[in-house]
Parts: structure tokens; C-alpha cells; sequence
């Protein structure tokens, strides 16, 4: 018998093995997120005879909308048992998602497809393309000719971190993450043996983990100061294959460089104002909004 639900901590060990399945993720990196950023009050759950199979977390963010604040959330973590597949469990619990979100005030929903394929899938369940990135891949020579200039902290304020991240990525239609969730996508970094650099007027969230190339997964700064974090990011990772900066679309520090990658995609999810909605959909997105670290 299949029932849809919200998560209770019974399920929890059902929930991690399940994450660690879907994603090929260590124990230790979902047994951090379930302990640090969880709350089984926006986890939602497809059961067959009391069996956890499916999963999905609403995690909430804010929308920038003309000096204003949309409340939505993010999915994360959407998940099936491989034996499950095919079945609809995944289009049920969001459809779920979506009446959860309305009774919270919540007017769209986001989500990052893992896949092309799933771009596709979510499409026809209504949702829209919409947050994008610039990618640029540099090579070890070219991240030689950054000039180091202001100093970096060793300790992180992340108040600081908020006011930078709130200045640059102010467009409409780009994500307010919490304190909280910010401070866990630094922990989860350094956690999963990546490296965060901060100073003052700038932050990088980075790693290098696939092959020799080094990985930003969140790059944000004031002023002049990206040369100087680049250029800490050579220190940091020294004569490696490949330094991929991700930046909004509409930063031209490198011009018109690079390839633009879809990330995110959004989805009206309250039926009273869905065509006014859908407008800001279609009008924002044309301006490419970035949506910056996804938790992943």
C-alpha cells in the first residue's frame, strides 16, 4: 500500500541509506547533512507498506523581486530506490511539495536537475528554466598573473559573508539562503575536504576533487577584489589541470568567455496568483538570474 507523508525519525536511517544509494555519497558527508541541516518537518516521504522508497527536502530560500522577498523553497536531496522507479513516486511527492509550499506561504518552488534528461522530466511537470552561471575553465598559467591584494582572514565572518552575498547577487529572481544554510555550505565544504578563502570584500567556496581540476563552487566578491581571490585560489591549489569559476551571466570580468550553463529551474506553485507568477517567470528569467551554491 503507497501513502505520501512527511518524515518522523523512525525513517531516518532508511532516509541516509537511500542518499547514499541515489547519489553515490559517503556515509559520513549525508550523515552531516542530515544532522546539521534536516528538519524533518520539510522532508517528505513516498512509503510502500511503511517502507520509506522516495524522498524530496523543502529547504526554504527567498526570492529577490524588486526590493522585495518571494518566499519559496529548494528541493534537495528528491530521491527513489532504484526498484521504485518509473512508478510515479517522485511526480506524486512533488505535487505534495507543491500543496506543502502553499499552506506555507511559499509561491514557487526551485530545483537543481542532476541530469539533462531530468530538465526535461520537470519540465513537464510545469517547471521552467531558470537559473543560470557562466562557466569559465583557466588554466594554471593564466591564474599565475593574478596579483594578490588584500589579506585573507582565517576566520570567516559570516556576517560579512551575508552582507557580500546579499550585494553580489542582488538581481531579481536570485536565492536568499538563511545564515544558517550559508554557514552549513561552508562547513559542508571543509567538512568534505574542500577549502574556503574569505577575506573582506569576497569569499570562495572550492575544492578539487574530480581529477586535478580545481572547482569554485560559489565565487562572490566587492569591488576589485576577484583578481586577489583568484589569485589565492592559484596559492591554495598550485599548477593544477583546470580552475573552474563559476560567476552570474551578467558579470563580464571575462567578457563574453566561457560557456552558459542552465542550473536551476522554477515552478509557480500558488494557483491564486499563477499568472502573475508565471510573468515574473518568464520576464526574470530573461535577465539570467544565478542561483550560486546549491548545497550539493
Amino acid at each position: 500500500m503507497r501513502r505520501f507523508d512527511i518524515a518522523d525519525s523512525s525513517m531516518v536511517e532508511e532516509l541516509i541509506e537511500m542518499t547514499k544509494t541515489n547519489f553515490g555519497e559517503t556515509d559520513g558527508s549525508v550523515r552531516f547533512f542530515f544532522d546539521k541541516k534536516v528538519d524533518l518537518n520539510n522532508c517528505l516521504v513516498c512509503l510502500e507498506d511503511g517502507k520509506p522508497v522516495s524522498q524530496l527536502h523543502m529547504l526554504p530560500i527567498g526570492l529577490r523581486n524588486k526590493g522585495t522577498v518571494i518566499p519559496a523553497h529548494y528541493i534537495y536531496a528528491a530521491s527513489t530506490l532504484p526498484g521504485y522507479r518509473g512508478r510515479g513516486c517522485m511526480t506524486q511527492l512533488i505535487k505534495m511539495s507543491h500543496k506543502v509550499a502553499q499552506s506555507r506561504g511559499q509561491k514557487f518552488s526551485v530545483l537543481s536537475p542532476a541530469t539533462e534528461e531530468l530538465f526535461g522530466f520537470y519540465g513537464k511537470i510545469g517547471y521552467y528554466k531558470f537559473h543560470k552561471y557562466r562557466e569559465v575553465i583557466l588554466t594554471a598559467e593564466e591564474m599565475r598573473k593574478f596579483r594578490s591584494g588584500n589579506k585573507m582572514s582565517p576566520d570567516i565572518d559570516y556576517s560579512r559573508v551575508m552582507d557580500i552575498r546579499s550585494e553580489f547577487f542582488s538581481a531579481d529572481g536570485e536565492v536568499i539562503w538563511d545564515r544558517d544554510s550559508v554557514k552549513y555550505a561552508f562547513d559542508m565544504n571543509e567538512d568534505i575536504g574542500g577549502r574556503n578563502i574569505f577575506n573582506e570584500n569576497g569569499y570562495v567556496i572550492s575544492s578539487c576533487f574530480t581529477g586535478n581540476r580545481v572547482d569554485t563552487y560559489e565565487l562572490a566578491y566587492l569591488g576589485d577584489n576577484i583578481e586577489t581571490l583568484l589569485a589565492e585560489l592559484y596559492n591554495t591549489y598550485r599548477d593544477r589541470d583546470g580552475y573552474i569559476i563559476r560567476l552570474p551571466v551578467r558579470n563580464k570580468f571575462f567578457g563574453d568567455r566561457g560557456r552558459i550553463v542552465d542550473k536551476c529551474m522554477i515552478c509557480p506553485v500558488y494557483d491564486k496568483e499563477r499568472e502573475e507568477l508565471i510573468d515574473f517567470v518568464i520576464n526574470t528569467a530573461k535577465i539570467n538570474p544565478c542561483m550560486g551554491f546549491v548545497l550539493e
